[in-house]
């Protein structure tokens, strides 16, 4: 899933650099945060406590995330 995350959060920023090619550093920033909250983004499902989380809402315990690439994390909106 982090994978997953990081390659469509990564597509999403390369199209607000094309709609916007104008903006500063700064107010592209400022876009990316708002495609945060407004729930274009993805993110891993968490805990208030930080544990990360399967779809189920179930804890994934940190030994068994421990080295290992497959899991069961689950990939939610940013606003989520």
């Amino acid at each position: 899933p982090s994978s997953e995350m990081d390659l469509y959060n990564n597509n999403v920023g390369v199209k607000i650099v094309k709609k916007y090619p104008d903006q500063s550093k700064f107010e592209i920033i400022l876009t990316v945060i708002d495609e945060v909250k407004s729930g274009s983004m993805k993110i891993l499902k968490k805990d208030c406590q930080g544990n990360f989380l399967t779809c189920a809402g179930e804890i994934i315990p940190k030994d068994v995330l421990k080295g290992k690439w497959e899991n069961k994390k689950c990939l939610v909106d940013s606003n989520d």
